[in-house]
């Protein structure tokens, strides 16, 4: 894949310019865009993708195939990992490796496991040290800090020291937790999507038994979500030129999902859900995307709360409807726990909670431009032949099967793309 390398357009650019010095316009251009010219995973992907299909992806009017820049758009299983903690998986995947090497695991697909473990003990090891920066950062700058800024830049470190690698104790440290794995699932995948699930809910218990205990108070929580919601304004994904129309303003869209039902169907709003819509009202920017799941038995209270965040025009709250929602998860055979148990992802994607790696945003399809296919034997108005040849139209009917037919081979073509992709990614 031929990186046309041209850093200095970045801060010049009509559409998302960004800052950037001279030193960085020298660095991308001498040694990191050479270094990933043949690295990346388009570069892999263009091996193994037939070329039709990378020339309609590359006019970029037919199709976007996202997972040529990795795999995203999913609901991380936040209740799982703030449970066991890094160091916990970490431990499996060296016992896992362990019976490899020691001849107790011998089937083949035990290779590609093995390897998988093998990743899995690198990756918890890199996101430990990441933390355990923070937390050595941290003590140096509180021993040039005064009173309370001491204090907390001392609590600071001791929370990066403990988390993700150890569950978290308290609130605090579970935000923590949670903001230094959504910084390392950004660093491995694409930086659109990737969210953190139904977080009233799986962080409740921390706040109920810090509130209970006399350490925080609504205001302090509504502080320390803010901080969390301010953080996740900091990613910015670096599109070209072309990526900066089709996601104009480079959000990166973490979806955080409030209220709704339990499993047992009744309302599962909590006092946390209203410190976190108050963080929303009060922090107000663009990120994360905040979604309020809506049931017949959300307490007016809530309704209200959104009315009055929407109002303000300041905001990125959206309403989903739990009972619609439900039941279309019930007709696909979901399991009704799970389905009641649904988190959103992304913009508007419905995700099972954490038991699915969704990549719901893997592919965009431009389904206009098949009518202008239809209607021009197979042409578009640009004049590229690329849609397939009906023939002569003479009636509606012929249009309407023509249509489909240029859906029909169009879709195959993304599908195959996106197909190439997930094997790039592997």
């Amino acid at each position: 894949m031929k990186v046309n390398a041209r850093p200095e357009r970045i801060g010049k650019r009509k559409d998302n310019p960004l800052e950037i010095s001279d030193e960085d316009v020298e660095l991308i251009r001498n040694e990191i865009a050479p270094y990933w010219e043949n690295r990346n995973l388009g570069a892999f992907a263009e091996k193994i993708t037939p070329k039709f299909c990378l020339e309609l992806l590359y006019k970029g009017a037919f199709y976007v195939a996202t997972e040529i820049a990795g795999i995203s758009h999913f609901s991380a299983d936040y209740p799982f990992l703030l449970e066991v903690g890094l160091e916990k998986i970490k431990e499996f995947a060296e016992k896992r490796i362990y019976e490899f090497e020691n001849l107790e695991l011998t089937e083949p697909e035990d290779i590609e496991k093995n390897l998988f473990y093998k990743a899995v003990a690198i990756v918890c090891d890199g996101v430990i040290n990441f933390a355990k920066r923070y937390a050595a950062k941290a003590k140096e700058l509180s021993e040039e800090g005064e009173g309370e800024r001491k204090e907390e830049l001392i609590k600071i470190s001791e929370i990066c020291e403990r988390v993700p690698a150890k569950p978290p104790r308290n609130f605090w440290e579970a935000l923590q937790f949670i903001w230094f794995i959504q910084i390392a699932l950004h660093m491995e995948s694409y930086e659109q999507g990737i969210s953190m699930g139904r977080i009233d809910q799986y962080l409740y218990p921390y706040y109920k038994r810090d509130l209970d205990s006399g350490n925080l108070t609504f205001d302090k929580a509504v502080e320390l979500v803010g901080c969390l919601w301010i953080k996740t304004n900091e990613i910015i994904p670096l599109f070209d030129e072309l990526l900066t129309i089709y996601f104009a303003g480079l959000p990166t869209n973490q979806a955080a999902t409030l209220g709704g039902v339990d499993v047992d169907g009744e309302d599962a709003t909590n006092e946390l859900t209203f410190v976190m819509l108050e963080a929303t009202k009060r922090v107000a920017l663009r990120q994360p995307n905040v979604h309020v799941r809506i049931s017949e038995k959300t307490p007016k209270e809530l309704l209200e709360k959104c009315a009055e965040i929407i109002l303000s025009g300041k905001n990125t709250i959206s309403l989903f409807n739990d009972s619609v929602i439900i039941d279309g998860w019930l007709n696909l055979g979901v399991p009704i726990e799970d389905a009641r148990n649904y988190s959103t992802v992304g913009c508007v994607e419905l995700s099972p909670g954490g038991k699915s790696y969704d990549s719901t945003d893997a592919a965009l399809f431009n389904i206009a431009i098949c009518l202008e296919l239809a209607l021009f034997n197979g042409e578009t108005s640009f004049g590229d032949r690329v849609g397939y040849e009906f023939g002569k139209i003479e009636s509606m009917d012929d249009i309407l099967s023509s249509f489909k037919k240029q859906v029909e081979n169009l879709v195959k073509c993304m599908i195959i793309t996106c197909n190439c992709f997930e094997v790039a990614n592997q």
